[in-house]
């Protein structure tokens, strides 16, 4: 046996291990996100600094153990302001860390915020955390702003502004924080957070993507992301008294009515409570925790419509998952907080946005600025394209200039401080001359046959590589000048300045928000047969039944005209860029009717004596033939 046992020593030769090289044979415990978190997370700021304790936030397991998940690929969730929903993204990157030395990549709204994250949230967490603090390789270079070194594995952090933060290394883990604060794209670039997740493409099978933020409209990015995912499940807090579950709305939340005045006081003292929506039974603060210690994911869809969750049958074993809570279930927030809210939102449309957002964690809508495409379509008449109104007396044409071709609007208008006009003729075109034809050489007819022309139009010029081509095409047809949008609250709705580069050529610059009220608040809401109303031509060919709606010939106009949607300070904003030429159109439309001063007009003031009123002196009737061009 010795012989035998010496044999083997000399074949095999014992080697002594390091004890960095034991600890990297040693096998890791199974352990989930949330017991990782409690072993080896130190909280190092808020109200509960020490080890890091399900108990408090109970809605946070859930997530964090499902992204831990073998076969999730993507989890996103949605909560309130200062709800813990970015503590998640902590532990999980703490976790991946430690039992896969993940390389990964956080992103944050702007490079100061990406910094700051780095330095007072990332670098504190590894430097109290056992299982993190060794991980580091001892060098004064570990733990950087813009990145973190660990022994197997670098942490970048990025920014939407920076496209090399997001495009440069193959990361396995990628963790989004408050995607809804980003900066909306340009045109021409893809979108973060769809860049950010490209950077997973070479992990197909351990890939990780985390995505938290709050809310704001359904177009955003954070609720359209959900709104993706295979499997979207919501908080529901379990009665206490009756065991059923519910999920919490501000209609349940009860108070004094004659504190109805008094929203600090309820807050202050926190003067209200939660109705039980089965049982009935009040809850105040002990039965509230009771019910979201006892709580339960469920998995639910968004009904837009309804703008409520209805509830779905769970998907076995999906990759992408969704996950939303509010402020109902943070221990952070009082009942009395969010009761004094919802009572400052009745009277108060900011208050109101505070209160979906950051509070209920749901898309603002603006009930009073929705607009729906068939809402739009109904202003459509009976007239073919091209047919002008007797009414008339002047004919607009604006064009919106995209790369790929050009958005064209033709409105006739009729005079008085009604401002009514009908839409001509909406189009697209791909070139110069495709939109040169019907501008100078189509013809737009009144009820009597006789041809109308263009008396003035404006042409929106941008900031991009083709405005100087938009400046040469205007100074070679008169008609037609250059314009350019100004977002924000000015205070003179248009402004015109020389071209220095283009001798005679006057450029308008126009408060876009000013005008998209004026037609989105205003002239959109005038029923058809009221003075004033902003008419459509028909929206059916006369060969296609009026029921195959995506043919109608208004479908993609309608749909523009209500791409924006206005903010809670008031500016319309476009938060998904789509397509929303047509409505660029119809705002130079209203900037033209009130160059011309066509409010002034009276109906039966003869053309020669409208040119005292901005028209110029060789302007010609509106039926006049096109022998100036």
């Amino acid at each position: 046996m010795q012989a035998l046992e010496k044999a083997q020593a000399e074949l095999f030769p014992a080697v002594t291990l390091t004890a960095g090289e034991i600890e990297a044979w040693r096998r890791k415990e199974p352990l989930s996100v949330s017991q990782w978190a409690e072993r080896f997370r130190m909280v190092t700021d808020g109200p509960w600094k020490g080890n890091w304790r399900n108990e408090h936030t109970p809605y946070l397991v859930e997530p964090m153990d499902t992204w831990g998940l073998p076969h999730v690929r993507e989890v996103w969730v949605i909560g309130p302001l200062q709800g813990g929903k970015t503590q998640i993204a902590y532990n999980c990157w703490g976790y991946g860390q430690h039992y896969d030395q993940a390389w990964a990549l956080f992103v944050m709204a702007d490079e100061k915020s990406a910094a700051r994250v780095s330095k007072e949230r990332l670098q504190p967490i590894i430097k109290t955390s056992p299982a993190l603090r060794q991980l580091l390789t001892g060098s004064p270079l570990d733990l950087g702003n813009y990145e973190l070194r660990m022994q197997a594995s670098m942490t970048y952090m990025g920014w939407p502004r920076s496209e090399a933060s997001l495009a440069t290394f193959p990361i396995p883990q990628v963790f989004l924080d408050e995607v809804d604060l980003w900066p909306v794209p340009r045109k021409d670039t893809m979108d973060a957070v769809d860049l950010s997740k490209a950077r997973t493409t070479t992990f197909p099978h351990t890939s990780k993507v985390l995505g938290v933020t709050t809310c704001t409209v359904e177009d955003a990015l954070g609720w359209e992301n959900l709104g993706k995912c295979q499997e979207v499940r919501v908080y529901m807090a379990r009665c206490p008294l009756c065991g059923e579950l519910q999920i919490m709305r501000r209609e349940q939340l009860k108070w004094d009515e004659d504190l109805e005045a008094e929203p600090d006081r309820v807050e202050a003292e926190n003067l209200s409570w939660y109705e039980c929506e089965h049982c009935g039974e009040p809850w105040g603060e002990i039965e509230r925790r009771r019910a979201v210690q006892a709580g339960a994911y469920r998995p639910h869809a968004w009904d837009g419509k309804a703008q409520w969750w209805e509830p779905r049958p769970a998907i076995r074993r999906a990759i992408k998952v969704g996950f939303h809570f509010s402020s109902f279930h943070s221990p952070f927030v009082t009942l009395g907080k969010i009761a004094a809210q919802v009572i400052k939102a009745q009277s108060d449309p900011r208050a109101d946005v505070t209160l979906f957002n950051k509070m209920l964690a749901l898309p603002y809508r603006n009930e009073q600025a929705t607009r729906s495409e068939d809402v739009i379509l109904q202003l459509c008449d009976n007239r073919p394209p091209g047919l002008v109104p007797a009414d008339a007396i002047v004919l607009i044409a604006c064009v919106d200039v995209q790369r790929a071709g050009f958005y064209l609007t033709i409105r006739a208008w009729a005079p008085g401080p009604e401002r009514e006009s009908w839409l001509v003729r909406a189009a697209y075109f791909d070139s110069w001359a495709a939109l040169g034809k019907a501008l100078f050489q189509d013809q737009y007819l009144d009820p009597q046959g006789r041809p109308c022309v263009i008396s003035f139009g404006l042409v929106d010029s941008g900031d991009g590589e083709m405005q100087r081509e938009i400046f040469d095409w205007c100074q070679v047809h008169p008609p037609y000048m250059p314009s350019k949008g100004f977002e924000g609250l000015k205070a003179q709705p248009f402004t015109q300045k020389k071209i220095d580069t283009h001798p005679g050529l006057m450029a308008f610059n126009i408060n876009t928000n000013y005008y998209k009220s004026d037609l989105l608040d205003g002239k959109l809401r005038i029923s058809p047969g009221d003075a004033g109303a902003w008419h459509l031509h028909s929206n059916w060919p006369d060969d296609k039944p009026q029921g195959e709606r995506a043919t109608g010939l208004l479908t993609d106009y309608a749909r523009q005209l209500c791409s924006e949607e206005r903010d809670e300070r008031g500016l319309w904003q476009n938060p998904r860029r789509r397509a929303n030429h047509y409505l660029d159109c119809e705002v130079l439309q209203l900037v033209c009717a009130d160059y011309l001063g066509l409010r002034y007009m009276g109906k039966d003031q003869e053309p020669e004596e409208q040119a005292s009123t901005g028209l110029d002196d060789d302007s010609q009737p509106l039926t006049r033939s096109h022998s100036r061009w």
